[in-house]
């Protein structure tokens, strides 16, 4: 006898709402007992669709009738497929891994609302199967545009077994539809070509760990929306650099006039913070964000006619560095290592001798990642030895 929170017996993580798991006399929404089926809106015929199969990277499935629109639902964001094949097979981008998707059939428009006359099948992807190169250090880096191209970097590259995948596919107002374009790379950035101008784009990219010549693992995604150049010229050259308490920002001026640059900056996980910069000014310090963040950057050109796409970077603020006798260390090669102990802007045997003194301090282990000189996860006797080294 069939479980009934596993029907098909496949043991895929699939769930469902009222009338997908009902008995025969239960709710009503034209789904057939027993089986994976999303039904169709009233007055029109029943398409039952199968849940086929579900991994962590794509999301099958197969009609019994013949195929209608359908729409893939997360968090804010609907991918809408206006005439899906059958079998059809949706994979990244939307698709990612730990993440749950409504999917239903036959709704007519990509900005409706779940009917009640429908139940939407609720299918939950598996973890993913590997970390990324650098863990939590995956993060976008730049986004070059042009008309018909977006270059994407990121903070940690793949290698000979790990390359990085990036997908894009059109989105509008959240709404995000094939063709999905694609691009791989394992230097640190990928070009996706054959754009369409002025036109936003739903970022996703992953690492993949291939082995002989095949994928044999991937990790979760990071995303992001971009849009591609247009008739208004974008700031060029946007320049970053952390500083106490915020960062510096800085750009070249279009050919064209403009009439202020509209300037956002948003912090991990925080609201963004935004400015509008008169035409006349092409730098701006934002102040009062987090220590040790990262934050992506976006300055747009706006003119009478409307905005340029955004000029766009990522940087990480300074990080929170304690104060030793009075001076915080400072870090000379941007390694993230705070070694110049005595601020005077080099490496010498005062620096030495100060982390000597200071090595027991608990200040020290409760900021690692500032003062561990060696680079063995920890603070010993065998960093300031290290120090000495550089000198």
């Amino acid at each position: 006898m069939a479980d009934e929170n596993d029907p098909t017996g496949t043991g895929q993580p699939v769930t469902t709402r009222r009338g997908l798991l009902a008995s025969a006399a239960g709710l009503a929404g034209g789904a057939a007992v027993g089986s994976r089926v999303i039904g169709s809106a009233s007055g029109r015929p029943t398409n039952e669709m199968f849940i086929d199969d579900v991994t962590a990277s794509s999301i099958s499935f197969s009609y019994v009738s013949s195929a209608t629109p359908i729409q893939i639902r997360w968090d804010d964001y609907v991918f809408w497929v206006e005439t899906p094949d059958s079998p059809e097979t949706v994979g990244r981008p939307p698709i990612a891994p730990d993440r749950t998707y409504e999917i239903e059939v036959d709704q007519g428009d990509p900005s409706t609302t779940v009917s009640e006359t429908l139940d939407p099948a609720i299918v939950t992807t598996p973890p993913a199967d590997s970390p990324a190169p650098g863990g939590p250090e995956f993060r976008w880096a730049t986004f070059d545009v042009t008309e018909t191209e977006v270059v994407v970097g990121w903070t940690a590259a793949g290698d000979e077994t790990n390359r990085v995948h990036v997908g894009a596919a059109p989105v509008t107002d959240r709404v995000v539809e094939p063709p999905v374009t694609h691009a791989t790379a394992a230097d640190g950035q990928a070009t996706l070509t054959g754009l369409d101008p002025e036109t936003a784009y739903f970022l996703q990219a992953w690492t993949e760990t291939v082995e002989n010549g095949e994928v044999v693992a991937e990790s979760a995604p990071i995303e992001a929306e971009v849009t591609t150049a247009g008739s208004i010229a974008p700031p060029g050259d946007l320049s970053l650099a952390p500083a106490e308490g915020g960062i510096d920002l800085s750009w070249t001026a279009p050919a064209e006039s403009v009439e202020r640059y509209a300037v956002r900056v948003v912090p991990d996980n925080l609201e963004g913070v935004f400015r509008s910069v008169p035409a006349s000014e092409t730098s701006v310090t934002i102040d009062a964000l987090p220590p040790g963040s990262v934050v992506d950057v976006s300055v747009e050109a706006v003119t009478g006619d409307g905005r340029s796409v955004p000029a766009r970077a990522v940087v990480r603020t300074a990080p929170d560095v304690p104060q030793i006798d009075g001076v915080r260390p400072r870090d000379l090669d941007g390694d993230g290592i705070h070694a110049d102990f005595n601020g005077n802007g080099r490496i010498d045997f005062p620096d030495v001798n100060r982390y000597f003194q200071h090595a027991d301090d608990r200040i020290l282990e409760e900021h690692t990642a500032l003062f561990d000189i060696n680079g063995d996860g920890q603070i010993d006797l065998q960093d300031p030895l290290t120090l000495f080294e550089w000198v």
